[in-house]
């Protein structure tokens, strides 16, 4: 692949769907405030900061386009090398041995013309092609791996050509060569939508938008003139318009999901996992082994724990900050409880995952909820005062058993995150479990990949002989941080010697 490459035209399109798509709501509300007031005395002083964007994207797209023009990309028999710039030139090479996966997406308008951006990403950097033929994009994928593994062989590799037909063949023996190790079903897409809180989106989004344009006020202008007209039907008749609210944003949430999950497939090819999913969007994850720094196994609701389902995530990290995948990434979106730790253990076999039993001491579970009490505390108190002064006792009772309900669930909270959290070392590997009120996480760790370590105590709980274990590993420019509260001492301190100097032979604390 020698020859010198350009990006697509479309690149250029996307360059401004791309600011567009940053500064959106900027475009809207200052278009709507500017004809809305029909250019008005003091319009432009009270829009300027919303013109001053515009202005700033507007030399955005232009600069974006001129990069796009000038970029030129090639590959060598080892190296990636990427050039752009018309003024200010930019020059980087990537190693191919270093390079640790190759992403390729298609947005919508990409798709239209066989187009996808092509992301190739190491340790140190990353180089974005946000132009290529998908036939190319594939070949780039294939090209790099065959490098990659036959890094010690003198075979001399031909050039790949985007149009040849030996490239789209070798491209397709390079999938084929894939495994299909997990692929989202219709039920569990069912369940996915719900449990992933579309609903709640589009109510937030519908909220925003009829408080900024005014709409709030017409809906309740109408509910009055309704309740004047409508007499005793009022209610029944607010509560139907309710539910049919309701019934849209349902229908609406979980179309958002589907569309974006649509096709979710997970192909693994020796040590890198091939994520594909989106319908109108289509993206092409590549997730590395060697890129990993923790497994995490997920309830993120209540209602994940009633259907008995988790997601599983992987933590990953880089040293270019701008990647979209650094941090946490999801591997599986929705995956059945009983089949969860069985495709870790066959994917992750050297990984020792072991669910920890409940570690905090039953003397140290008032501690979880003891602190969270005095919010409600408070507010009840100085709500019930203002009643009892104004006299006003019905509504003061009704105030102290909303008050006492939620203190009761907040006992109930921390009691339950008390008895499901807790620590284990399986076999010279950390696992760590943590709940909350909504949310429980199991964490798996190697000690490698384990940056921080500390044991975190106040003077209550020195004097309690209680210790709360922090553990930390990278994840971009934010470390990924764990912690599993009031442990007795003894076991805290046992994991943090564990961190320092391991454990021996491999036994288990």
């Amino acid at each position: 692949m020698s020859n010198v490459h350009k990006l697509h035209p479309v690149s250029y399109v996307l360059t401004i769907i791309d600011v567009f798509k940053r500064y959106w709501y900027v475009f809207i509300l200052t278009i709507y405030n500017l004809v809305t007031s029909k250019l008005q005395e003091g319009v432009l002083t009270d829009n300027a900061f919303g013109i001053i964007l515009m202005i700033i994207s507007i030399f955005l797209i232009i600069t974006g386009i001129i990069e796009k023009w000038t970029v030129r990309y090639w590959f060598e028999a080892d190296k990636v090398i990427y050039k752009s710039g018309l003024f200010v030139k930019n020059e980087r090479e990537l190693s191919i041995d270093r390079i640790q996966s190759i992403d390729i997406t298609q947005p919508i308008l990409a798709r239209l013309f066989n187009v996808a951006v092509v992301n190739i990403k190491s340790p140190a950097e990353s180089i974005s092609l946000p132009g290529v033929k998908y036939d190319m994009a594939e070949s780039i994928r294939t090209y790099v791996y065959q490098q990659k593994e036959d890094k010690d062989s003198t075979q001399v590799h031909e050039e790949i050509d985007n149009e040849s037909y030996e490239t789209n063949k070798s491209t397709d023996f390079k999938l084929n060569e894939a495994e299909v190790v997990y692929e989202i079903s219709p039920k569990e897409m069912l369940l996915l939508i719900a449990t992933s809180g579309g609903l709640g989106m589009f109510l937030a989004a519908v909220a925003g938008g009829l408080g900024y344009f005014g709409f709030d006020t017409i809906i309740v202008n109408a509910i009055e003139s309704l309740q004047g007209h409508a007499g005793t039907l009022f209610v029944p008749i607010l509560v139907a318009i309710g539910i049919v609210i309701l019934f849209i944003g349902i229908i609406i949430g979980g179309i958002i999901i589907f569309v974006r999950y649509y096709g979710y497939q997970i192909k693994k090819h020796k040590d890198d996992f091939i994520i594909q999913y989106g319908l109108l969007e289509r993206k092409t994850i590549t997730i590395n082994k060697k890129r990993i720094q923790n497994i995490s196994v997920r309830e993120d609701g209540l209602f994940e724990r009633l259907f008995k389902i988790h997601a599983l995530y992987v933590g990953i990290t880089s040293n270019d900050f701008s990647d979209e995948d650094v941090g946490d990434v999801v591997l599986t979106p929705v995956i059945r409880q009983r089949e969860s730790y069985n495709f870790l253990n066959e994917h992750f076999s050297e990984y020792n995952i072991k669910r920890p039993e409940p570690s905090v001491p039953i003397r140290a579970y008032r501690r979880y909820f003891q602190v969270s009490l005095l919010v409600p505390l408070m507010i009840i108190s100085i709500t019930s005062g203002i009643l009892y002064y104004y006299d006003q006792m019905i509504a003061l009772y009704i105030a102290l058993l909303v008050g006492v309900f939620i203190m009761i669930l907040t006992i109930i909270s921390g009691i339950y995150s008390a008895k499901n959290s807790g620590v284990r070392i399986e076999n010279g590997d950390l696992n760590m479990l943590t709940t909350s009120s909504f949310k429980r996480s199991h964490y798996i760790f190697k000690r490698s990949k384990i940056i921080d370590c500390a044991i975190r105590q106040t003077i209550f709980t020195e004097h309690a002989n209680l210790g709360t274990i922090e553990v930390k590993t990278a994840s971009g420019l934010i470390p990924t941080t764990v912690d599993v509260k009031h442990l007795e001492y003894k076991e805290a301190n046992e994991i943090f010697d564990y961190v320092r100097k391991g454990v021996q032979n491999g036994e288990s604390i």
